[in-house]
């Protein structure tokens, strides 16, 4: 018996020392591995954190793009595509741009804020649009603004509806994407966010003192096309209103008494062209309700 013990105790002691010199190995294969990468880290081969990297801002992907611009607002939209002349509607007008292929249509739209049902402006876009199901809410500029599509089943179509600042305009943003792949689909979608996230409000009143300053110091160049040559203030005729109609349109009108003569005029790139001219027009005769008609709102177009 005590021979089978002393046995036992020499291979548990053997054991143990097999298991020291183990963890001895190990511990020197350790020290010796931090030495290696501490030397490495010293000269530089190897790094423990990645190298401080100068930030670059991400490129803005509309940078290049078309700016459309009118009295109260602008927005840009991409330099290949083309816009189509603008159509008047009633109270409001639309804006057609389309892709160089026809794959993405772009329709900007704007009309009053009249509900001819009750004779008020309308209160809220889900009253204007008397959608069934609820939209979206985004804000366009600092405008609430609500999108209605896509969804099932007009997936290619994209829009939204916002009033302008003063409530008195209605705008809509559409664009519908004509080849109904999902590639494309995608792209259409995401260049329907990119076209609203350059929308702009403008400030009305310094755009149309530029254009009104612009207007007046080119007049001696734009006299030889209008019967008559206005002054502000002194002897002769004054310029006494400036209406802006819309796609940089504006209406000058020179009143005495009840006969007016006015020109419209359009600015683009910076130069004005002459589109009619009217004189000695008596006051709420035929012709002036004519004009009304085709320039613009029956109140607010010509000065009474």
């Amino acid at each position: 018996m005590t021979h089978h013990s002393q046995k036992n105790y020499t291979t548990i002691n053997l054991h143990k020392r097999g298991f020291a010199h183990l963890f001895l190995a190990v511990v020197i294969v350790l020290i010796g591995l931090g030495g290696l990468l501490y030397f490495s880290w010293q000269k530089g081969l190897v790094k423990t954190a990645p190298e401080e990297t100068s930030l670059t801002p991400t490129s803005n992907p509309t940078k290049d793009w078309k700016l459309y611009s009118r009295q109260e607002i602008s927005f840009q939209y991409p330099p290949t595509w083309k816009e189509k002349p603008i159509q008047l509607t009633g109270s409001g007008s639309y804006l057609e741009i389309e892709n160089e292929s026809g794959i993405f249509t772009f329709i900007f739209t704007n009309r009053g804020n009249y509900n001819n049902g009750t004779e008020k402006p309308y209160s809220s876009l889900q009253e204007y649009t008397n959608m069934p199901y609820p939209g979206v809410e985004r804000i366009i500029d600092g405008q609430e603004a609500m999108q209605y599509l896509p969804r099932a089943g007009s997936e290619n179509v994209n829009s939204v509806y916002f009033f302008s600042k003063d409530q008195k305009q209605i705008y809509t943003i559409e664009l519908t994407t004509n080849v109904k792949t999902e590639e494309q689909i995608e792209k259409g979608q995401k260049l329907f966010d990119q076209i609203i996230s350059t929308f702009k409000f403008l400030d009305t009143n310094d755009v149309e003192k530029d254009t009104i300053s612009q207007f007046l110091g080119r007049w001696d160049n734009l006299q030889k096309n209008i019967p008559f040559k206005p002054v502000l203030g002194g002897a002769g005729w004054f310029v006494d209103y400036f209406q802006f109609m819309g796609n940089n349109t504006f209406l000058v009108s020179f009143e005495d008494g009840h006969v007016l003569h006015a020109a419209i005029h359009k600015k683009q790139d910076d130069q004005f062209t002459l589109m009619e001219s009217f004189e000695n027009i008596p006051f709420k005769s035929t012709e002036w309700n004519s004009l009304e008609e085709k320039y613009g709102d029956q109140n607010n177009i010509f000065v009474e």
